[in-house]
């Protein structure tokens, strides 16, 4: 989602195990976005904890990339990860009034 207080700020929500929401973000901030986000806490324990995440991505250095939208960027980057990860619950959220 593009948001009302910063047009070059998306927010992707991420779903599953907190290792795999750090990958996203690496995967995102090597399309040299900036990527903020609260890592969840790692419990030790049997099975897999699933943690949910919001990422929120900005574009690190806009006049090298002048011209490519941060959202398409991040909806090329998502796309890949799900290819990659096809379990992988990950979603750019819309903005209030986007179709």
């Amino acid at each position: 989602m593009v948001t009302a207080a910063n047009p070059s700020t998306v927010t992707v929500r991420f779903r599953g195990p907190g290792s795999r929401a750090a990958q996203l973000a690496d995967l995102l901030r090597r399309e040299r976005l900036e990527v903020r986000y609260t890592p969840p806490m790692e419990k030790r324990s049997i099975g897999t904890d699933v943690a949910v995440v919001l990422l929120y991505v900005a574009d690190k250095v806009a006049d090298e990339t002048v011209g490519v939208s941060v959202d398409a960027v991040v909806r090329k980057v998502v796309a890949s990860y799900k290819e990659r990860f096809p379990e992988a619950d990950v979603e750019i959220e819309e903005a209030e009034g986007d179709i």
